[in-house]
């Protein structure tokens, strides 16, 4: 077994986790709309974080070029994957005590999803410079724009509750996450 399939074990178990818990949170909301109110701005937040897992699981590949392991990098990798976990965990709460109204419950908790938006742009600034600072100029003025963007309007939103800056924030960060896919991250392999 080589190094990177053996911790990749660990990252999917996390990945797995967090999709499964979004695709509950999204059953729930579909199967029992009597009880779950759907939010368009948590809706949003929903297929960024579910592109944002996909994203992950799919540039994490590259990793397999690696040969020597040192427990720091895996280390970061593995709290990213955790911190994704974590997004989805406070969209769609497994608490019974959670009334199904997801416009107040995702405004309640707009601190947390938004400290834990800006700490997985922290920890992917860090993996990308940890992989090279050549790699983290490849990625060019786009991705340090984008980083810088989100991380900038998730500490506004983090201290406001104003819809239309939640509303924008989560629309321009799906769809800047949608271009970096699709100009970066289109294609697999060597």
């Amino acid at each position: 077994m080589q190094t990177f399939d053996y911790l990749s074990v660990l990252l999917s178990v996390v990945v797995g986790l967090g999709m499964t818990n979004l695709l509950e949170g999204i059953g729930r909301l579909i199967s029992q709309p009597e009880r779950y109110r759907f939010y368009w701005v948590h809706g949003v937040w929903g297929l960024f974080v579910f592109q944002y897992l996909i994203l992950f699981w799919w540039f994490q590949y590259n990793l397999s070029k690696i040969v020597v392991w040192r427990f720091d990098h895996f280390s970061l990798v593995i709290c990213y994957a955790a911190v994704l976990y974590g997004l989805t965990v406070l969209l769609f709460p497994r608490s019974e005590a959670f009334d199904g109204d997801y416009r107040r419950y995702y405004y309640e908790r707009r601190a947390w999803f938004m400290g834990l938006l800006v700490l997985v742009n922290v920890i992917d600034v860090l993996d990308t410079l940890a992989k090279g600072v050549e790699h983290f100029s490849d990625l060019g003025p786009n991705y340090v724009a984008n980083t810088v963007s989100v991380t900038v309007l998730a500490l506004l939103c983090a201290r406001s509750a104003r819809v239309w800056l939640h509303g924008c924030t989560a629309v321009l960060a799906l769809a800047w996450q949608t271009q970096i896919i699709l100009v970066s991250y289109g294609t697999l392999g060597s």
